[in-house]
């Protein structure tokens, strides 16, 4: 009987270690672009700051809901803050970031589009985001940071989300609601800097999110999933 427990929990130890883990780490400040901040301010009663601070930080920890079977996700949030915070300015120095076309984005649209009433799958707002899939693409250029990255995290794939938009569109025709969409840009990395993956996740924001919490609950879910299948 002993034989077959420990038998059992070496199993499971190797079940544990097989996993793939993922660490998300989150744009910079001054790249969360947004025209509802003011909204959400009023809505919550946060202040801007503080909107931005919870979206920032937000869509990092729902990737860890979202995770698919054989991975685990990570964020800044699972060290010290004092730790957390040395990372995230690190992180920031470290990176080189440019725009590029968005290959992964043509995918996206097209669940979306097959996902929506045919009614709204045309709207002024997907055709712009169908017509403009550029997305900001990062590169490490500081090798120390891998360094930090691994001492802190210590984890085999890392996503930085470079960019987070929020933009609304308003409505073609009397009585139509206006349009939002919210635009996560990242970049996938392996434990040496090396970039894996990049692209564009969107996910369209519903007329009664008001406030950072409806909208992550409604959207970072979409978000996330989307960034998971793209690491392998």
């Amino acid at each position: 009987m002993r034989a077959l427990l420990i038998i059992a929990l070496f199993g499971f130890a190797l079940a544990g270690s097989a996993q793939t883990k993922v660490a998300f780490l989150p744009c910079e400040d001054v790249l969360f672009l947004s025209d509802v901040t003011d909204e959400f301010s009023r809505e919550s009663g946060l202040s801007p700051v503080e909107v931005r601070e919870t979206v920032r930080h937000g869509v990092c920890e729902a990737a860890r809901d979202v995770a698919p079977m054989g991975f685990k996700g990570y964020s800044l949030s699972v060290l010290p803050d004092s730790v957390a915070q040395k990372v995230e300015r690190r992180l920031y120095q470290s990176l080189v970031r440019t725009y590029k076309q968005a290959d992964k984005h043509d995918k996206l649209a097209e669940e979306h589009n097959a996902d929506v009433d045919s009614t709204h799958a045309d709207t002024s707002g997907t055709r712009y985001l169908d017509l403009a899939p550029k997305y900001l693409s990062a590169e490490i250029i500081d090798p120390g940071f891998i360094y930090v990255l691994d001492a802190a995290l210590g984890c085999d794939r890392y996503v930085t989300i470079n960019q987070l938009d929020i933009v609304t569109f308003k409505a073609m025709f009397p009585g139509q609601p206006a349009e939002r969409w919210v635009r996560a840009h990242f970049t996938v990395f392996d434990k040496s800097g090396k970039v894996l993956e990049g692209g564009l996740a969107r996910a369209s924001i519903h007329p009664d999110v008001h406030t950072p919490a409806e909208l992550l609950s409604e959207t970072a879910p979409e978000l996330m999933a989307f960034i998971w299948r793209n690491i392998h």
